[in-house]
């Protein structure tokens, strides 16, 4: 949905400015949480006020709306004249009470000028959610510098990851196989899964990200392989299903005239896995997003593929057109709101229809 405050909605800053500076400053939040041994949620308003100030144009409310942290207690933003960084803001930047950065904008809104090679203006942003913060979850960039992951250390997994792929990221790499735990994880309160845990479970070690969307280069085709984008997923699934889509969204993107953002995530409980308390998801679940280059905005010919696989072990194959469902029924399942940068009647329309393979 379009974000709104007083019941108006949001000017939007220059889409390659916004993303970039969103990834600024998430970077910056998210190496003083792991410098100190938090997560991203418990960071304070104060804390968040000297990253944002750090960064033009983005306040503490506008870096908590894309951490996906209340923002009805954020002090107000300090005057120009007491400021120091206010000097560096451009005076066409709407103020922090009159602007919100949408938290998927780069998911219907391609930055211009895009770097094909090195994917540089094309990230993804943590989607909106209303789900209220909390202190389990912890937020991350994964050393690819373009998958996010949404870490929920009661769980042993990721709660979603976030990536983007195009024909720069698809190369001639041979597939890492290098699993490892994941180091910005905390050393207590957190289960942090081990390369062994799932391995030998019964369930794959399913990439959340994969492996194939990571082949431009060793490092990043290493970054993926680190067990917070690791789940434990059925092997009927993730050798099957699951990768189909894989592959058939990197056909989409291979010719360079697409690109796409890729939503992955979890779902429900099936008990854990023995010795390491991991949960075992219900379901995994898949939204892609495909923007064909040079568009400015997603529109009604937007192609999306949204996918609600059950994750039981023992059960039969499910063919991928069988597991097609409605961006809407990820929603409302998962409180995640994709979509939320265009139009309400436009995301509806997107959103409500079931989704279908490219023919």
């Amino acid at each position: 949905m379009i974000r709104k405050f007083n019941g108006s909605a949001y000017p939007q800053l220059p889409v390659t400015y916004r993303v970039f500076a969103l990834s600024a400053a998430f970077a910056a939040v998210a190496f003083s949480a792991c410098s100190n041994g938090v997560s991203v949620d418990e960071i304070g308003n104060e804390q968040l006020q000297r990253e944002s100030a750090a960064i033009p144009g983005i306040s503490p409310v506008q870096l908590r709306e894309a951490l996906g942290l209340p923002t009805d207690a954020i002090a107000p933003a300090p005057s120009p004249s007491s400021s120091p960084a206010s000097s560096a803001v451009p005076s066409a930047v709407p103020s922090p009470d009159s602007l919100t950065l949408n938290p998927i904008s780069s998911a219907v809104l391609r930055p211009e000028n895009t770097n094909t090679a090195t994917n540089i203006g094309l990230r993804p942003d943590a989607p909106a959610t209303t789900i209220p913060s909390r202190p389990e979850i912890v937020r991350f960039t994964l050393d690819d510098n373009n998958t996010i992951v949404s870490f929920n250390c009661k769980l042993g997994h990721a709660e979603w990851v976030a990536w983007t792929v195009s024909a720069g990221d698809i190369g001639n790499t041979k597939r890492s196989k290098d699993f490892h735990p994941e180091p910005r994880l905390p050393d207590s309160n957190c289960i942090s899964p081990q390369p062994s845990d799932i391995g030998v479970s019964g369930y794959d070690r399913g990439h959340m990200a994969p492996s194939g969307d990571r082949t431009s280069s060793r490092e990043a085709n290493n970054a993926v392989f680190s067990m917070a984008n690791i789940v434990p997923q059925a092997p009927q699934v993730n050798q099957k299903g699951w990768n189909d889509l894989e592959m058939l969204t990197r056909d989409l993107v291979r010719s360079g005239k697409k690109s796409a953002i890729v939503y992955s995530g979890t779902f429900g409980s099936l008990g854990t896995i023995r010795g390491s308390g991991i949960n075992i998801p219900a379901v995994t679940w898949k939204v892609v997003v495909v923007i064909p280059s040079g568009a400015s905005s997603a529109n009604e010919d937007t192609e999306t593929i949204a996918i609600w696989y059950p994750n039981e072990l023992h059960a039969a194959p499910l063919p991928l057109s069988k597991a097609l469902v409605s961006i809407d029924e990820i929603e409302a399942r998962t409180k995640i709101d994709f979509l939320s940068g265009i139009a309400d009647d436009l995301e509806n329309q997107i959103e409500q229809k079931q989704t279908t393979l490219p023919q």
